[in-house]
């Protein structure tokens, strides 16, 4: 499982469900580009591919999904009340910054206290 979105497909209907399912997506390869964007101030392309490789080839599947879960993106890009996708710009920033944070750790961990 990537996401907690199998039990919330479960409560929803289809239309909506992929509606957030896709809004999630957007949000994070937009985060993610915006991660690379800001890292590319102070690595050198090279840098930041291998920090991404590193970060890739070190987690195990079980790190990768978890990585992914709603309950990490709270108050980043998912809304901790309604545990729906925020995809305005500020969410994705932060999104961004998490990944960014992640590279440059090479640990598939999100440290809240740090995106404020």
């Amino acid at each position: 499982m990537l996401t907690d979105l199998e039990g919330y497909a479960k409560t929803c209907k289809s239309g909506e469900f992929r509606k957030e399912y896709l809004t999630f997506h957007a949000v994070t390869v937009n985060a993610f580009g915006w991660a690379v964007f800001n890292l590319l101030e102070s690595m050198q392309v090279r840098d930041v591919v291998r920090a991404i490789e590193q970060l890739a080839m070190q987690a195990t599947n079980s790190e990768r999904d978890s990585y992914f879960e709603y309950a990490n993106w709270k108050n980043i890009c998912v809304d901790p009340e309604r545990l729906t996708i925020k995809a305005d710009v500020a969410a994705q920033k932060k999104a961004g910054v998490a990944f960014a944070q992640s590279i440059s750790s090479g640990k598939m961990l999100i440290d809240p206290s740090a995106l404020n």
